[in-house]
């Protein structure tokens, strides 16, 4: 999701809260005030993340998801924070494109280890 259209998304959501009865909304709260503590946010920057507020939003989706997160990642800012994020997992990092993807995915993740695939062009 682009910046504008999550800022579409959120002032829509901020109309209907504000006409529910017995929800306290304020304009100036941003997403990332609802949607994260301080410390989970700290937490975020402590492992790498940059303080700009779109990648903090897309960040917070990615760790809030319940399914395999899709990055399309041009600079390489979500490969290296994803790296450091899940360094004490025993995380693996692939190309798409090598011969033991496969294996390595059907070993991963039962164990519940991430798996970072890059080269997905």
């Amino acid at each position: 999701l682009d910046k504008r259209y999550r800022e579409v998304i959120l002032a829509g959501m901020f109309e209907i809260c504000s006409k529910s009865p017995g929800l306290g909304v304020e304009r100036e709260q941003s997403m990332l005030h609802q949607l994260a503590s301080p410390s989970l946010l700290r937490g975020l920057r402590v492992q790498g993340l940059l303080s700009d507020d779109f990648l903090t939003h897309s960040a917070l989706i990615t760790v809030s998801a319940t399914r395999w997160p899709l990055c399309i990642d041009p600079q390489g800012q979500a490969r290296r924070w994803l790296q450091k994020m899940t360094a004490s997992q025993d995380s693996r990092q692939l190309e798409i494109s090598r011969p033991e993807v496969t294996r390595t995915l059907s070993e991963c993740i039962p164990a519940g280890r991430p798996v970072l695939l890059t080269g997905c062009s």
